[in-house]
């Protein structure tokens, strides 16, 4: 799995502020990135119409050899 690449396209749906189509992505392969906070984020997007956000930093900690968490910090304005 390339999960930089598929953190990536999320976060870049929610810098559109693209709530379905972040929904979209989460939904492929049956969220098996398991992003903590997804709903919520996307209820935001929901909310707030017109909202755009700025990836300010991307990281990733690999636990182990089958195991990976990705870190995003993003600013959020209209």
């Amino acid at each position: 799995v390339e999960v930089a690449g598929r953190d990536r396209r999320r976060c870049e749906a929610i810098a559109r502020g693209d709530a379905d189509g972040f929904w979209e992505l989460l939904r492929e392969n049956g969220d098996d990135l398991r992003w903590c906070g997804a709903s919520p984020l996307y209820t935001f997007l929901r909310a707030v119409p017109g909202l755009r956000s700025e990836l300010l930093r991307y990281e990733q900690w690999n636990i182990d050899e089958h195991s990976v968490v990705s870190f995003a910090g993003l600013a959020f304005s209209r």
